[in-house]
């Protein structure tokens, strides 16, 4: 799977919540492990992300919440 699908994919369908459930996690895991093997630099991932939330249509408050969880490692593991 490409790196935007994979960002994509991390993504609730409804709701666009970053990793929230587990398939969910386990795609955004991929995308971080993808973005490294692509040599995609953080900010260049985090853009990516941008993107993905600006062509949803999601609202700037919406965005900025999402991209905080995008930033935070333990987002991309499972809940003990």
């Amino acid at each position: 799977m490409s790196l935007d699908n994979l960002i994509k994919s991390s993504y609730g369908i409804e709701d666009c919540l970053f990793a929230l459930h587990e398939f969910d996690r386990e795609r955004a895991l991929k995308s971080l492990i993808a973005a490294e093997e692509e040599g995609i630099g953080f900010a260049e991932f985090i853009q990516k992300h941008k993107d993905y939330l600006q062509s949803k249509n999601c609202s700037t408050e919406h965005i900025e919440k999402q991209i905080k969880r995008v930033k935070k490692i333990e987002s991309y593991f499972r809940l003990d």
